[in-house]
């Protein structure tokens, strides 16, 4: 009886941490995500050959995938607007990733492997 008391004692400073602990801070609106990378306003045609790439693996590593050919990415990422290509792009922690619909898939989206492509820190934010 003597240690359940104990252990309810070391909890009890714990818990009441946990209620005041401050919300987790807010993620940036998409305008400032967007000013911080400015090609995620761009079509698929203005973007750069590594921007492009990185485009196509996000799309094809989408659950479902999205696009499995380069025409694919560029017709979604050209129809997508500026909030799903955030989330796509740069998911924000504690949000859900953006899903597609059955009308937003492409047709013949298969399960196909994603090709390799740069690595992972091969652009930086700023790309």
């Amino acid at each position: 009886m003597r240690r359940g008391r104990a252990a309810t004692r070391a909890a009890a400073p714990l818990a009441a941490c946990a209620r005041h602990a401050p919300p987790p801070p807010a993620p940036p609106p998409t305008a400032e995500v967007v000013r911080r990378n400015p090609w995620l306003a761009h079509h698929f045609d203005e973007l750069t050959p590594p921007q492009q790439a990185r485009v196509a693996q996000r799309l094809r590593r989408a659950r479902p995938p999205r696009a499995d050919t380069p025409e694919e990415a560029r017709r979604h990422w050209d129809a997508t607007g500026l909030e799903e290509r955030r989330a796509l792009i740069a998911p924000v922690a504690g949000r859900p990733r953006v899903r597609a619909t059955a009308a937003q898939r492409p047709s013949g989206t298969g399960g196909a492997a994603p090709a390799a492509t740069g690595g992972a820190g091969a652009m930086g934010a700023d790309d």
